[in-house]
């Protein structure tokens, strides 16, 4: 059988962060404070608008508390009340500890 692959969209949707970067690790160490673990860090597809941002140089953390259970954009779709709890959690820790003069700094001396 011969196939042939042809991709068409002008625009995608998929963007990558830089796991280095002062904003993805602060992130990453607000959710583990909210989790209580470690977390691994993950990829998807399309999703959000973080595209957008990321064409132009903002860094892009993208979060939620997917479950299979929930039955994302589903019939019955719901979230778990500790879940958006954790997401709250996540949210202040990191506003709590940001360090943004850093992130300066370190983006003045990358360019």
């Amino acid at each position: 059988m011969d196939a042939s692959l042809e991709y068409t969209r002008k625009d995608p949707s998929n963007y990558s962060a830089d796991l280095t970067h002062p904003l993805v690790r602060q992130f990453c160490r607000a959710t583990e404070e909210a989790l209580g673990k470690d977390i691994p860090v993950a990829g998807e597809l399309g999703g959000n608008d973080g595209r957008y941002f990321a064409r132009v140089g903002v860094p892009v953390v993208c979060f939620g508390r997917l479950r299979e259970e929930c039955r994302f954009h589903g019939m019955d779709e719901f979230v778990y009340l500790r879940d958006i709890e954790l997401a709250r959690e996540t949210l202040v820790n990191l506003i709590r500890d940001w360090n943004v003069r850093s992130w300066l700094k370190m983006e003045s001396c990358q360019r």
